[in-house]
């Protein structure tokens, strides 16, 4: 197989494998589209019930909805892959379902986004999504021989670990409980 042969077969790869998650992804921005201007005017109002429902129910609401979303694509990967792509797609379950849990924490964070945004703090979040963008593309690279498809999986679940231990370790203890309590 040639290089552009095979480069082609790998883009290929990829674009079937991403119609799924960017189906609960898509789903997800539109929560964030909700919820963000909610965050704003809750900040400026200095709604400290609304401010905690958007941070406390709003993430565990969107990361139900999500999963519920997911369930059926985790369960169903392989049927998915043939009915969409042919068998020849069937032994990337695994990466379609594992994608799928990965989207599902990435959008379990938005909400908590939205409130960070609201409050102005925007330069830990550059700062957090650079150096979590950085590591996701070096193990995808690294990866990318080994895994094929499966590395941009890896890849992005890196970057979404790295995000969560930010937000958790970080941003909700030092920025968002501010936020929310107004002090």
């Amino acid at each position: 197989v040639s290089q552009s042969r095979y480069e082609g077969l790998a883009v290929a790869e990829y674009r079937v494998m991403e119609v799924f998650p960017l189906l609960v992804t898509s789903i997800g921005s539109m929560i964030i589209g909700i919820l963000l201007p909610l965050a704003t005017q809750a900040v400026r109002e200095g709604n400290t019930a609304l401010k905690e429902g958007l941070g406390y129910l709003g993430t565990r609401a969107a990361t139900v909805v999500l999963a519920a979303m997911c369930l059926p694509l985790i369960v169903c990967a392989r049927d998915l892959l043939v009915a969409f792509a042919g068998p020849d797609f069937a032994q990337r379950e695994q990466w379609l379902a594992g994608w799928c849990v990965i989207v599902v924490l990435a959008q379990h964070i938005n909400p908590l986004s939205s409130l960070l945004l609201a409050g102005g703090r925007i330069a830990p979040l550059i700062v957090s999504s650079a150096v979590s963008c950085a590591c996701s593309i070096a193990a995808n690279a690294m990866l990318a021989d080994t895994y094929g498809v499966g590395s941009s999986v890896i890849g992005y679940g890196i970057y979404i670990t790295l995000q969560l231990i930010f937000y958790y370790s970080y941003a909700i203890p030092k920025f968002i409980a501010r936020i929310v309590t107004g002090k």
